[in-house]
């Protein structure tokens, strides 16, 4: 009996630690751990996701200025990747095209990558800047059903801004600046959340507007000339 006692004592502390984990952040579910993994291979392995094994619960991994995933129910609802890679508006134009130490590879597809993070379905904060990815924008970005936060600046996006992104009802910050857009701005009116914005927008609410390091060209809309919190 006594020594049914001492091993209790032992086992007693670490119960203790298994019951004060929330249930809610102890483990991703499967299918969310794996795409996080295409998204590691997506990015070419960079510097601030090497070190994951199949063996690393990516919801514990201690949040840093460059690298946070929050997790909720077994999912996904914060990812922040922050890499080192230069941006547009930081290279020199006297000294030539853009590098491969600048930009992702010529394998890099941003249509795969933004195709496998929509999965993460319950994603409301989305933050990839400076890892040189480059390519239009996909008009499935408004898979992302319950984005609220979308930053994906300083990175060589280049090509219009997709109309679909009107219809991403829940945003309250969108930041594209330090890219390559040019073309029209869409007509983002619908999105009555929208607080911040590093485009353009009709709304009420709207603080923010930076449109530097980018190539939009046309009539600047003259609804932001009465913006009344701008």
């Amino acid at each position: 009996m006594k020594n049914l006692w001492v091993s209790f004592s032992y086992l007693f502390p670490a119960i203790i630690f298994v019951l004060l984990i929330p249930s809610s952040t102890a483990q991703l579910s499967p299918s969310e751990n794996r795409i996080l993994f295409q998204v590691q291979k997506l990015l070419e392995y960079p510097q601030v996701l090497q070190g994951w094994t199949r063996w690393t619960n990516l919801c514990f991994l201690p949040p840093s200025r460059s690298l946070k995933i929050v997790c909720s129910n077994g999912h996904v609802t914060e990812l922040t990747i922050i890499g080192n890679k230069t941006s547009p508006s930081s290279h020199n134009p006297k000294a030539g095209s853009w590098t491969s130490l600048q930009t992702l590879s010529g394998r890099f597809s941003i249509d795969s990558l933004f195709t496998v993070m929509t999965k993460l379905s319950n994603l409301k904060v989305l933050s990839l800047v400076s890892l040189g990815l480059w390519g239009p924008l996909p008009a499935k970005i408004n898979r992302f059903w319950s984005l609220e936060v979308l930053n994906i600046s300083s990175n060589f996006i280049y090509g219009g801004i997709p109309p679909s992104l009107s219809s991403m009802r829940n945003l309250r910050s969108l930041v594209l600046v330090d890219n390559l857009f040019n073309g029209s701005v869409p007509d983002l009116q619908r999105i009555t959340s929208l607080e911040e914005l590093n485009l353009g927008v009709h709304f009420d609410k709207l603080q923010v507007f930076d449109v530097s390091s980018n190539e939009f060209f046309g009539i600047m809309p003259t609804f932001l000339m009465s913006l009344p919190s701008l």
